[in-house]
């Protein structure tokens, strides 16, 4: 079966045949994903068709993502003003190109996994971006900010349930971290 959503042509030739497969097919997806399916028959070109519905987005994924969206322009809007000064003044008072370095790679970091990979690629292309941006930036190849262990805790919660501790022993100290996971003993 495949559960992921979207249209299912079904070779019945009645409705009430379609609607049967939808009401078993739906069971199944809930029963495998433990998310919530709704089936809708529909007639198209004469067939009769299944659309998967899996509540589409919600109030609460909209307001995360408006969320996501407006901590990302905070994070950027400090670099629209300090690139342009560091780029003037930075021949002048150097501090002022560093600071816009550090904060620029301190952005990166808070923006998540994509944004640093995306400068990890960059930062090795020095044939397409300033010296100083893939010194700043290759720092990531082997340096990325660990997250608390808390949410490590949380994680492993939600994915594998409130006894996970039964079925793994981790030790907090961080081992390695890279952008998308972290190394424990």
């Amino acid at each position: 079966l495949w559960c992921g959503g979207g249209v299912v042509m079904v070779a019945a030739c009645t409705w009430a045949g379609a609607r049967a497969f939808a009401d078993q097919h739906v069971a199944a997806c809930n029963s495998t994903f433990l998310h919530e399916r709704t089936a809708h028959v529909v007639r198209r070109d004469s067939m009769p068709r299944i659309v998967l519905d899996d509540g589409g987005p919600t109030l609460a994924r909209s307001l995360r993502m408006v969320a996501r969206l407006i901590s990302l322009v905070l994070l950027s809007l400090p670099l629209f003003v300090g690139v342009p000064l560091a780029l003037t003044l930075g021949q002048l008072i150097p501090q002022i190109e560093d600071l816009c370095w550090e904060y620029a790679l301190h952005a990166v970091h808070r923006a998540g996994p994509t944004y640093i990979k995306l400068a990890q690629w960059a930062s090795s292309r020095s044939d397409l971006f300033p010296v100083k941006f893939c010194r700043t930036f290759e720092r990531l190849h082997d340096s990325v900010f660990p997250h608390p262990w808390r949410d490590t805790q949380r994680i492993l919660a939600r994915e594998l349930g409130p006894q996970w501790e039964s079925l793994l022993r981790l030790q907090p100290a961080v081992i390695g971290s890279g952008c998308i996971a972290q190394v424990y003993k």
